[in-house]
């Protein structure tokens, strides 16, 4: 039977690789594969998979590294977040091996690392020698959100896994756990560690684990039931929990908004709603809550159970993940207390639009989280799909429906893009992406529906160009493509076009109109080359770090380059 999963988990992993990454190597798709499968409880997107699997060599035995605060995601791209409240670090380090076989060197090398990553007294300067720059990233990505927050001290969980094609754990390799283990507490003993073989059946398990587009809750009450085939509903707080959550009990995150499922909004107002469950027995959770909005495509009702097709959770989310964590970190079995549901029924998007943005118009979410559902939005898709890419608006719609991974194209990415290429602020892609569409102002620039929307397609087009030298460019480290790429795009951009001026507010449209008039395609690459080589220079020149990347200082040095290109620019 080992052998009989390991040729169907080969096989399996084989077609996928030709229909969604059929140019890379087998051994770097296995590992995209398995920390898909393993973190599939919190529905990463391709981009933010590719982000956290590290480079060759010098990775400490870690093929991927996953740093999730309060069950979010961080971005080392991004500024670090402000925390309100308590917080809790979640830690997976996964190394994944394309064979049939557990091997004690595996375990070995986490020990080693594991010695280098939480002891804090060595400096990441101290450990540049021996990891490699995306690792040490991440090194100092965890150290920087534990230790800005040491004052709540953090609950933190380290869970180590280990991914291979095979069955069987010899008992020599599994003994090892637990020296890693004590390595872990000698540096953090109050931390919960974990350790998890991912055999051939493991991985098969997970990979056959679908969004349902089927589900069923059971009602306390016969629902009221609205001409327009919607129902408003009362259900028992552990009948919701089972509702939101898998056979595993792991929470269905694919149910909720992902703009607004993903914001980090006001954790003050989730402990209140926490201390509520936990606290106040007496009275009805729904005197005190105000419930749930669930829109669908079709709703029916038999013998109280509410039956729906592809619910989208989009008011209540932070209740909901709150009721997920009173009954998991508590050990809740059952709570009769109720929650009142909204059901809306409709297959229109304009109207689901207009009820997200309603129905969360009074919380702190800015209105620009909430508009990937917006006409613009839905322009973009269609015509980026009648030109071979996917316009990811809807988080890993395009994932799901197996699309080739380099063939799908985030919000995020076109608006840093855009940031960089027409509004010549590459500093602010680089140090505040979320924030391009988070913020009204911002927003506002970027997605407007004036533009001509063949000019967002040109922008990605160019961007993936450049992205392909910036890649092949030998002198450049992971890390340094990671800091100057978006100033490449401008210099590039900015370069090459007639109007050299920077870009005036009310003349966005005008400015945009005039890049889509370019034809790149008659710029050779070797100017490419020489953007990148350009770009390079001044980043060494001023400093050559993750802050140089950040600072506005970066962008005026190379605006300068190219009006005074007979110029050295150092802006320190």
């Amino acid at each position: 039977m080992a052998n009989q999963n390991a040729i169907i988990l080969s096989a399996l992993i084989g077609q996928l690789r030709s229909e969604i990454a059929p140019d890379m190597k087998a051994d770097d798709y296995f590992e995209i594969f398995s920390n898909e499968q393993i973190l599939k409880e919190y529905d990463l997107s391709y981009e933010e998979i590719l982000k956290g699997t590290l480079g060759k060599g010098g990775d400490g035995g870690i093929d991927g590294l996953f740093i999730f605060a309060n069950g979010a995601l961080l971005d080392i791209e991004e500024t670090l977040p402000k925390f309100k409240g308590s917080l809790k670090i979640d830690l997976a380090l996964i190394q994944s091996k394309n064979e049939t076989g557990f091997g004690e060197s595996v375990i070995q090398k986490f020990i080693s690392s594991a010695a280098d990553i939480f002891s804090l007294e060595k400096t990441i300067d101290s450990l540049k020698t021996v990891y490699n720059e995306d690792l040490l990233n991440h090194i100092k990505l965890f150290r920087d959100v534990y230790m800005s927050n040491i004052t709540k001290q953090p609950e933190l969980n380290i869970s180590y896994f280990y991914a291979c094609k095979g069955e069987e754990i010899h008992p020599n390799v599994s003994r090892k756990i637990d020296d890693l283990k004590a390595t872990i507490k000698s540096y953090f003993n109050s931390a919960n560690f974990s350790f998890e073989f991912v055999t051939a059946e493991k991985l098969l398990k997970l990979s056959r684990k679908k969004p349902k587009e089927s589900f069923t809750l059971k009602l306390k009450e016969s629902p009221i039931s609205t001409e327009d085939g919607g129902y408003i509903c009362i259900a028992k707080l552990d009948d919701y929990f089972g509702f939101i959550t898998d056979e595993d009990k792991l929470i269905q995150k694919y149910m909720f908004d992902a703009n607004v499922r993903d914001y980090q909004g006001a954790t003050v107002v989730n402990k209140d709603i926490f201390d509520t469950l936990k606290n106040e027995n007496e009275f009805e959770f729904w005197w005190l809550n105000n419930g749930i909005t669930i829109l669908t495509n079709q709703a029916s009702v038999s013998s109280k159970i509410l039956t729906l097709s592809e619910p989208q959770i989009v008011n209540g989310c932070q209740t909901s993940f709150e009721i997920y964590s009173y009954f998991k970190e508590k050990s809740v079995e059952t709570d009769s207390r109720s929650l009142t549901i909204r059901v809306i029924v409709t297959t229109d998007e304009k109207i689901k639009s207009k009820i997200i943005k309603s129905t969360n118009s009074q919380t702190a979410i800015p209105a620009a989280v909430l508009s990937a559902t917006d006409q613009i939005h839905r322009r973009i898709e269609e015509y980026f799909k009648h030109n071979g890419l996917y316009y990811d608006r809807r988080k890993n719609y395009w994932k799901n429906e197996q699309k080739p991974i380099k063939d799908i194209i985030s919000i995020s990415l076109l608006s840093q893009t855009f940031k960089a290429m027409i509004l010549q602020e590459p500093h602010i892609s680089r140090a505040k992406p979320s924030s391009l569409v988070k913020n009204e102002e911002d927003y506002n620039k970027i997605f407007n529906q004036n533009y001509n929307i063949e000019g967002y397609l040109k922008l990605i087009k160019l961007q993936r160009r450049i992205e392909k030298h910036l890649i092949l460019t030998n002198y450049l480290g992971k890390g340094e493509v990671l800091n100057i790429r978006y100033f490449v795009y401008m210099h590039f951009v900015l370069n090459n076009r007639r109007n050299k001026a920077g870009v005036i507010d009310k003349n966005v449209k005008e400015y945009f109109d005039e890049f889509i008039s370019i034809d790149f395609n008659f710029i050779k690459d070797i100017e490419i080359e020489k953007s990148i080589k350009i770009v390079f220079d001044i980043y060494k020149n001023n400093g050559g770090t993750d802050g140089t990347a950040k600072a506005k200082y970066f962008t005026e040095a190379v605006i300068k380059s190219i009006l005074n290109p007979e110029q050295s620019y150092k802006l320190i």
